[in-house]
């Protein structure tokens, strides 16, 4: 119980640090200035991040790499919580912060993700 304990305070300092750096992350991808991410802009800023390794913490270095992304889109729309093809500051910073921190596969994160989107979208239909 006390590793448990130990983990969760850990966890808990550590996004205390990592939240506001993933927010100026957003914000150095976010080229347009409105708000949000498309998928061009993900796409087009992840490379130049990644050359600037230094600036990026390593819990989203590990889950922005190119080299370990097989499918940036599968990525996108698990980061993009509401299904509107852009994804929001708090979508990018909850979504970064639940792979950081999960023990669980995001293969299995992402089908989960696409289980919740389909139920969105069949809840708009009814």
């Amino acid at each position: 119980r006390m590793d448990a304990d130990m983990e969760q305070a850990y966890t808990r300092k550590r996004l205390k640090y990592l939240i506001p750096e993933i927010k100026a992350v957003f914000h150095s991808m976010d080229t347009s200035g409105d708000g949000s991410l498309s998928l061009d802009e993900l796409e087009s800023k992840i490379a130049e991040l990644q050359e600037n390794k230094q600036m990026l913490p390593r819990e989203v270095r590990a889950i922005l790499d190119p080299d370990k992304v097989a499918d940036l889109e599968a990525i996108f729309d698990f980061l993009d919580g509401d299904g509107s093809r852009t994804i929001s500051e708090e979508e990018f910073v909850e979504g970064i912060c639940q792979l950081a921190f999960t023990h669980v596969p995001i293969e299995t994160t992402q089908m989960l993700q696409m289980l919740k989107q389909q139920r969105f979208r069949f809840d708009q239909l009814l």
